[in-house]
């Protein structure tokens, strides 16, 4: 993992691999460890049902998970996240300030909460419109 990360600019990492690097389970911590070490741009931390980082030299910021959806499978959901997350730091031409932050971690959250809601993968990415829909109900 090592060998990979240090070359990257954008990293996603989870909870389990940041505790499998650092022997920590707090993911925040984990994260600014992290991003002190290897100095990306963008650092996103995800820990599944507990939300979501997103580490920048310009801070940290956290979202949460949308819970509000009903669970099938979990396959995909960090998939989804990575994706809908890169989509929007184009869609932002890679600025991530605190609006900005916040946007791609609430879109990012939407996405993987709802690829949660079907089993399977590839055929359970939801469109842009279902995951501003799932924003707009819930925050």
């Amino acid at each position: 993992m090592w060998q990979v990360m240090e070359y990257s600019d954008i990293i996603k990492i989870s909870d389990y691999e940041l505790a499998f690097l650092y022997g920590t389970v707090d993911v925040k911590e984990g994260a600014v460890k992290l991003y002190s070490d290897l100095k990306p741009k963008i650092i996103f931390a995800t820990c599944g049902k507990d939300g979501a980082y997103l580490k920048t030299e310009n801070g940290i910021w956290y979202h949460r998970c949308y819970t509000e959806v009903k669970t099938v499978d979990t396959t995909g959901a960090g998939d989804a996240f990575f994706g809908a997350a890169l989509s929007k730091l184009l869609d932002t031409g890679f600025a991530v300030a605190q609006e900005q932050a916040m946007d791609i971690l609430r879109f990012s959250s939407a996405a993987a909460a709802l690829v949660t809601t079907k089993k399977g993968a590839i055929l359970s990415m939801p469109s842009r419109d279902e995951i501003e829909q799932l924003i707009s109900e819930n925050g």
